[in-house]
């Protein structure tokens, strides 16, 4: 059975993002991300969204 939630440490260390950037990118709505409890938990299709598509720009004002 394939994993279904990652932890942030996990996919830092498998994206080379840093948990500080991931939290960022959670709060900012770029990265959905699920709690359980206080635990903050990366769905696998989310990962596979980040790996393959990278992180969407935000858009500038204009």
């Amino acid at each position: 059975m394939e994993r279904l939630l990652w932890r942030l440490s996990e996919v830092s260390e498998a994206t080379g993002i840093s948990r500080p950037e991931l939290y960022l990118l959670i709060k900012r709505g770029r990265l959905r991300a699920i709690y359980v409890g206080r635990a903050v938990r990366i769905p696998a299709t989310e990962l596979e969204r980040l790996v393959k598509y990278g992180i969407p720009a935000e858009r500038v004002a204009e």
